[in-house]
């Protein structure tokens, strides 16, 4: 017996016994025959706070010029504390120059909110040339803000940073009073 019939050897073995612990270790995948499928869970409510955070959230953003505004119910998840759950999604889409030289809607909330009640957790502050992070609760809701924009290239003085603008605030139930 050579070593390449040896090595096939193996390798046959080894791909025999992967498949072996595959059949066991996972499960079906996909319905079997004659088996009945199983309606997908309905997905949870979404807690009046929550939802009174996102509408009041809209109605500051409904007075700045945008392209387009949506609120949606989803599944939000919260990077920082590593959780997620029922919550809604403000998408504000729009072009930069249209807020020069007003502040951006970004800065407007940050600054407006904390005027009626909301407070800034630092931990999620982050900032650079092509958007804008933080995050700001009150009455048990924690509500993710991210804007972005095309912030140029330092690299390229030729290039010309396209004329768009989107921020997107995703907001859930605080794990705790004070996150």
């Amino acid at each position: 017996m050579t070593t390449s019939h040896i090595v096939a050897i193996a390798v046959a073995a080894a791909f025999a016994m992967a498949c072996d612990r595959a059949e066991r270790d996972e499960p079906t995948r996909g319905p079997t025959v004659g088996a009945q499928q199983q309606p997908e869970a309905a997905p949870a409510p979404i807690p009046d706070a929550v939802r009174s955070a996102c509408m009041e959230i809209a109605a500051a953003l409904s007075t700045m010029p945008s392209d387009s505004m949506s609120v949606v119910d989803r599944t939000v998840s919260d990077y920082r504390a590593g959780r997620s759950g029922p919550g809604c999604t403000v998408r504000f889409d729009g072009t930069g120059s249209s807020y020069d030289p007003r502040p951006r809607p970004h800065n407007v909330l940050r600054n407006e909110l904390p005027q009626r009640g909301w407070a800034e957790d630092l931990w999620y502050a982050a900032d650079g040339p092509d958007g804008t992070s933080f995050a700001l609760f009150a009455h048990g809701v924690t509500c993710l803000f991210q804007g972005m924009w095309d912030g140029g290239d330092d690299a390229d003085p030729t290039y010309v940073p396209k004329d768009w603008y989107a921020l997107e605030i995703n907001c859930l139930e605080s794990p705790s009073p004070d996150p």
